[in-house]
Parts: C-alpha cells; structure tokens; sequence
C-alpha cells in the first residue's frame, strides 16, 4: 500500500535544502500552493500510479437517455435492471429511480411511469406496478426496444426523444470518480484471459461504448485512475511519499524563480525532473510486470461483437 508524509515534514526537508531557518506567513502560503501544483504535476505524469489505479471494478452502464419530457423527473438516463417474464428490458431512472420504462406484455407496449416500484420475483424477472403513466408507445408495428419507439403518446409536440446509449460515467454514487479511463471488460478482468475488452471514446459525460454486444448488458468492469480531488495544508498527513522529493525540488525550483535567481531555479527544476523520473522507472518497471494497464492485440478484442 502507498505510504503517505505529512506536509509538516515535507516542509521541514524544503527548509534544509533552502538553508531557510524560519518561513514567514507569506512563505507558508507559497510552499502550500507550490506544493500542491508539484503533486498535480506528478499525478498527471503516468496513469499507473498504485495510488490512484483501481482495475476491474463494476461500473453500471446508463442504456437510455429521456429528453425534452413535460414531467421533468423523467428527463433522465437510465440503467438496465433486469428482464421481465418475456425477455424485454425494465428500465430504471438514475437520478430518480421510481422512474421506469419497461414493456407491457398485456398491451404489448411500451410504456414511462413515474412513482412506480419494479418487483424482482423469485425467477429473476422484474416487474413494474404502480405510478402514473406519462408515455405509451403508439406505433402500429410493436417494437422490441424503447428506443426504437417512433411514435408516444404525451410526446409534447413531437420533441419526446428516448435513444440508446452506452455510457459509463465519471461519477458513481458509492464510488470514486474516474479521471481517466483506460480499460473496460464486458466481465471481471485480470481472472482469464478471455475476458471481452471494449472499444471506447470520452467525451464530457464519460466513457461511450463501442459495440456492446448486448442490449441486455447492464454493468462493465472499468479500470481507471482515480481522479485527483486533493488539497494539501498544514494540517495534512496524507501527502504521496513517492512524490516526497520531487515536490521539495519542485518548490525549490518555484522559490528561486519567485526570488529572480533563474540558474538556480533552473538547477533545482532538474533535480526535481530528475527525482520524478526516478519514481517513474519504478513504475515502469512494476507496469512492466503485470497486464492491468496493457491492452493486449487479440482474437477476442477484435471478434465481431
């Protein structure tokens, strides 16, 4: 497990090789705000520090997106619960949950309710009851998927839109957010070789899924880099030690350009990439060992899904 150094010691090692005996208010100040821009710095240099690399975890996958409905709780995404007695989809909202899309097998239609409960019966199956009805399909030809639905009763004025997605997204309730994303399996990864590995792109909501295989698929292991949500002050004790002399150099480096000395800003700013590159080979050597963030050229990644 990574170790962790007080902020108060790495000052105390800046001051050493400062040769400063004492630091005024303004110089505490200083050494915080550089301190913290040092371990930004260091975060973004690799995406395989054991600190902030978490692989295989279980992440839901939002598969319909509601927009422009006059009930706002329904303008949401939402995720697969499970399959109903016929093999079709429940839909439950994210944001609000007693929100649902499912099929209704008596009717053979689609349909929205909000205030509603979805059952899960001994079988495995769901089924939703209750609420209020805010949209029905209309369609003369029944569809299989909601989002293939043309026409909806209650559709304000044509612009109701319920469309397929694929998307994991950087925040989770219960989980930390995602800084980045480097791998995703269909099932948990790093136990077998075949585990399906996805294609993806990132946009501003998170991770868009390249040919799901299934429509039916409700969750995907993502192995990612936590996202960098930290800020040092005197009072922390959780600074990275592998980061422990870079950050010293690296505030050295910020001094003497505060204090015009550009040379030895310049000197100390080599010492400090020096001391990066240093954990960086470590890391290199440890990546180099393991299949956590490698993406293997093989048979099962580029099947046809």
């Amino acid at each position: 497990m990574p170790s962790d150094v007080s902020l108060v010691n790495v000052r105390k090692s800046f001051q050493a090789v400062a040769g400063l005996e004492s630091m005024t208010e303004m110089d505490h100040f200083f050494f915080e705000q550089s301190l913290n821009r040092a371990v930004r710095r260091a975060y973004d240099s690799s995406p395989s520090w054991t600190r902030y690399l978490v692989a295989s975890e279980e992440r839901s996958l939002y598969a319909l997106n509601i927009v422009n409905s006059t009930v706002s709780t329904v303008n949401q995404n939402y995720v697969i619960l499970g399959q109903d007695t016929s093999g079709f989809n429940v839909y439950q909202g994210v944001t609000t949950s007693t929100v649902h899309v499912f099929r209704d097998n008596t009717s053979n239609t689609w349909k929205v309710s909000s205030g509603s409960t979805a059952s899960l019966a001994a079988s495995g199956t769901y089924s939703v009851s209750g609420g209020v009805l805010r949209n029905e399909e209309q369609d003369q030809e029944k569809k299989n998927n909601a989002y293939d639905v043309l026409i909806w009763t209650n559709n304000n004025s044509g612009a109701f839109s319920v469309t397929e997605r694929s998307l994991i997204p950087f925040s989770e309730t219960n989980k930390n957010s995602i800084g980045l994303f480097i791998r995703i399996h269909r099932n948990k990864a790093f136990l077998e070789n075949s585990a399906r590995e996805f294609d993806f792109y990132v946009d501003a909501e998170g991770a868009n899924i390249l040919n799901v295989s299934s429509n039916s698929q409700e969750t995907l292991f993502v192995t990612y880099k936590k996202a960098y949500s930290s800020t040092f002050d005197e009072t922390s004790t959780d600074v990275p030690a592998e980061f422990f002399d870079y950050i010293v150099y690296s505030v050295l480096s910020d001094f003497y350009t505060g204090d015009g000395q550009t040379e030895k800003a310049v000197i100390a700013e080599q010492s400090a990439d020096k001391m990066l590159d240093r954990e960086l080979f470590k890391l290199d050597n440890f990546v180099n060992k393991n299949t956590i963030t490698k993406k293997f050229s093989t048979y099962v990644n580029h099947q046809s899904r």
